[in-house]
């Protein structure tokens, strides 16, 4: 899949804007759902990640990644609790966005790590869907 230029952060040029998804056939039984995009390509550097998002939730609008309902996790190059585009050092990079269906609401706080989201999904995905887009750096 092909990234929407304003997702891009970093020195890329683009306006580190999240990019739209949508997801369907949602589990029975889902509580909430969480979101990560990672870099595959760097050991799954963290660049977004939400969870407690209602199951009534099925959609995140473009540039709507601060406007969810749940909780914010931190992105590893600012450690912030916000969305940070890709924007790799070189050649190309794989980005993977997962959603997860989950049977609980979690409970972590603003600000968790990656780790944090996958501890305390454990046991509670009913089931994933993920999409890979792929992002060279600046020429």
């Amino acid at each position: 899949e092909k990234f929407p230029a304003d997702a891009f952060g970093g020195q890329c040029v683009g306006d580190n804007i999240s990019p739209a998804l949508e997801w369907r056939n949602v589990p029975e039984g889902t509580v909430t759902f969480a979101i990560a995009m990672t870099d595959e390509s760097a050991n799954g550097w963290v660049h977004w990640l939400h969870a407690d998002i209602p199951a009534s939730v099925t959609s995140v609008a473009q540039g709507a990644s601060g406007d969810l309902p749940g909780v914010a996790g931190r992105d590893q190059a600012k450690g912030l609790p916000q969305y940070f585009g890709p924007c790799p050092p070189g050649p190309d990079h794989r980005y993977v966005f997962t959603v997860y269906a989950l049977d609980a609401e979690l409970g972590l706080q603003e600000g968790f790590s990656g780790t944090d989201l996958v501890i305390a999904m454990k046991d509670h995905v009913l089931a994933a869907a993920a999409i890979t887009g792929v992002r060279s750096g600046p020429a």
